[in-house]
């Protein structure tokens, strides 16, 4: 049984999390699953998945593969001012179509499929985490065939029920969700170079490279999202579609483009003032030539060209 829930993964893509194996304590240690919460000799056990806020839900994005994987896909975290004192052991349930319909009515901001149980095996014997003696953190850890998620947005949410002895105790983080999916074939870093037209302000160009290359990740089998529309930070949605057309001698796809910030209040034209073709992806070389602008009352135009330069 599938159950629905809803989640706008543009507010999460900032969060994204690229798993080619098993975490690391160093995602811990950069802030990339780590929930808000004070510093200092607290004892308490948490669920750590998200840096900015306590929201504890974070998304991940998977290289596609049809081999069974394990990952450390929870972190959990010991806010304590020294390492454990001993093995910890603590409890959790996974929160499946049954177990969690409470708790889902009141997140109804999360959108994937809460999963089967038959497309994953957790890896913790008894759904139990041991952080070791001398240590922060212990994972949950899931087992899965990524290509069975190829097209669909997951979630799955965890819930932590007890900890071991009297040292420590469960804080009130103790729930999770992870919305996950597989990387599609437009996901990585980009090159992006181009202008801004503001119509008070003028024009402005961009060129973004190397290091500042953007990322484009994974919303849907053929939606990609990334987080800056031209030099403004605005989340920008591109869709590969099915129509092609050629350009310059070669067949390329169509693309729509959607502005989540701006809903309604975005649009796109098929051919730029120089006269050139836009808005579309041309496989061959993993380029996409974009033209597109928001605002209604006030038009704030974005024309660029985003080049592929590798995995993100």
């Amino acid at each position: 049984m599938k159950k629905k829930i809803l989640y706008k993964l543009s507010m999460l893509a900032a969060l994204a999390v690229t798993f080619n194996g098993c975490l690391s304590d160093p995602l811990y240690n950069d802030g990339t699953t780590q929930s808000v919460r004070n510093i200092g000799n607290d004892n308490f056990v948490e669920i750590h998945l998200t840096s900015q806020d306590n929201t504890n839900i974070v998304n991940l994005s998977f290289d596609n593969s049809d081999k069974d994987s394990t990952y450390n896909f929870v972190p959990i975290h010991l806010t304590s001012a020294n390492g454990a004192v001993e093995d910890v052991s603590v409890t959790f349930d996974v929160l499946t179509s049954t177990t969690n319909d409470i708790i889902m009515d009141s997140l109804v901001n999360i959108e994937g499929n809460i999963i089967p149980t038959s497309k994953y095996s957790i890896a913790n014997a008894n759904n139990t985490v041991t952080i070791p003696k001398g240590s922060y953190d212990g994972f949950i850890k899931i087992k899965i065939k990524p290509s069975d998620f190829l097209g669909f947005n997951s979630v799955l949410g965890f819930k932590l029920k007890t900890v071991s002895g009297t040292t420590y105790k469960l804080s009130n983080l103790s729930v999770g969700y992870v919305t996950f999916g597989i990387k599609n074939q437009y996901d990585g870093k980009y090159s992006a170079k181009g202008y801004f037209i503001h119509p008070s302000l003028g024009t402005s160009t961009f060129n973004y490279t190397g290091g500042l290359a953007e990322s484009l990740s994974t919303l849907s089998a053929n939606t990609v999202e990334k987080l800056q529309a031209g030099d403004r930070a605005i989340a920008v949605d591109i869709t590969v579609t099915s129509v092609t057309e050629v350009v310059n001698g070669k067949t390329v796809y169509k693309v729509s483009i959607n502005l989540p910030p701006y809903p309604g209040a975005n649009g796109q034209v098929d051919i730029d003032p120089t006269g050139k073709t836009v808005n579309y992806y041309d496989p061959s070389t993993k380029t996409f030539e974009l033209y597109y602008w928001y605002n209604n009352a006030a038009h704030r135009i974005i024309r660029e060209t985003l080049t592929y330069q590798g995995p993100r």
